[in-house]
């Protein structure tokens, strides 16, 4: 089923792509030779009417909305945490283990109302991965839940067999309603979590027995396996085939 709508998509964003001049890449970062996907949810890269994203990068991961999406004044998706999100097809360039090295960059607002949307754990910011084939996820929590991880944001890398991940994450009370910049880092060695462009954790992946995979699930943005969506608001997101480093993610502006 899977590879039969992929097949679909892939051939639907070939054409509906080809009305469009490929966007350039800006060249404010070191690390921008190594961007693979970005996405800015302004009206030059978004047809909400077709249901199109173009991906900034070059590299030709668009993505297709799916559920409906609404776009606020200021250039934001509002995904309502009921049933939108965005699919963007498989790709190696999406895959940690590609180059070993592997970033993702994410401006957004958590909803308000975050800590008690309703008996699940968490919910789902972005994740690559279906059963067999798991790669990462970037989730955050609720206030009180049965795992006590109250308000915390993690990101994870999985087998592809899943299981439990190696994760880094950043627990404070105050992410509701903030406008957030959080940046998940895998180095080869380590998985970290930067907040608004300070460290925040690291964890080995060696301590979990991960091995990063290249798995064939695509890439959601607002869910992982339609078991959960997204509540808040998302800005941007820059995917790199590298490790960002100090420097690179200062340079990043918070909002």
């Amino acid at each position: 089923m899977w590879m039969g709508a992929l097949f679909v998509l892939n051939i639907s964003i070939l054409f509906l792509a080809s009305f469009y001049l490929s966007p350039e890449k800006d060249n404010n970062l070191d690390a921008e030779e190594y961007l693979v996907m970005h996405y800015v949810f302004k009206e030059d890269f978004i047809d909400l009417n077709r249901g199109i994203i173009l991906d900034r990068s070059g590299s030709k991961n668009h993505g297709f909305i799916h559920g409906g999406i609404k776009m606020n004044e200021n250039g934001g998706l509002i995904f309502n945490g009921e049933d939108n999100y965005i699919i963007v097809p498989d790709s190696d360039s999406l895959s940690p283990s590609t180059n070993g090295h592997f970033s993702i960059a994410i401006w957004m607002t958590l909803s308000s109302d975050f800590s008690t949307i309703d008996n699940k754990n968490y919910r789902t910011i972005l994740g690559k991965g279906y059963p067999g084939n798991y790669e990462y996820v970037l989730r955050y929590y609720n206030s009180t839940n049965s795992e006590d991880k109250p308000y915390r944001i993690s990101f994870y890398l999985f087998n592809l067999s899943g299981g439990l991940g190696a994760g880094s994450y950043v627990q404070e009370t105050s992410q509701s309603d903030e406008q957030l910049l959080i940046i998940g880092v895998f180095n080869g060695t380590h998985v970290q979590m930067w907040k608004n462009g300070d460290f925040k954790d690291s964890d080995s992946i060696d301590d979990y027995g991960i091995i990063s995979s290249n798995g064939e699930a695509p890439l959601q943005i607002g869910t992982l396996d339609n078991l959960n969506y997204f509540k808040g608001t998302i800005s941007e997101i820059r995917i790199y085939s590298k490790a960002l480093d100090f420097h690179e993610i200062k340079r990043f502006p918070k909002t």
